[in-house]
């Protein structure tokens, strides 16, 4: 089976943005203790940095997604 440049192209952004929105995930728990002595945070304030943090993500992939579908990418 042979692959066009373009769904090439396409695996590899699928591929890549799923790496990076695992890893981006594991950078904030991992990074969770030094927040918590900057901004002298408490558990739940620090569950709010996660929640915010996969929220902001998920309010940006739709939007980002009919760009994507606009511009024929």
């Amino acid at each position: 089976m042979q692959f066009s440049q373009k769904q090439l192209s396409i695996i590899g952004i699928v591929a890549i943005s799923s790496f990076m929105g695992t890893f981006l995930i594991s950078s904030v728990n991992i990074a969770l203790p030094e927040i918590e002595k900057s901004f002298e945070l408490n558990a739940v304030s620090l569950s709010w940095v996660i929640t915010a943090f996969l929220l902001a993500t998920a309010l940006f992939l739709l939007p980002v997604g009919r760009l994507a579908d606009l511009s024929g990418v």
